[in-house]
């Protein structure tokens, strides 16, 4: 996980990159801002889903240890 963040804050480094006058044409640079969207947007699916399966992972073994605590 941990290099799938640094992978993905790398790509949208380089994408700031082409904001510059490096790029001169303004179409270039919608096109770069919109793959940068989608790979903010990509990132944070892909986290928030990683966190919200370990957390219902985490409350079934939470009401699966309850259970068995009462019999």
């Amino acid at each position: 996980m941990e290099i799938f963040n640094e992978i993905i804050f790398t790509l949208v480094f380089y994408t700031m990159i082409c904001f510059t006058d490096f790029v001169p044409e303004i179409e270039t640079k919608v096109l770069i801002g919109w793959v940068a969207c989608g790979l903010v947007a990509s990132h944070f699916i892909v986290n928030l889903s990683i966190m919200l399966y370990a957390s219902c992972k985490g409350a079934k073994k939470t009401c699966l240890m309850k259970r068995m605590r009462k019999k």
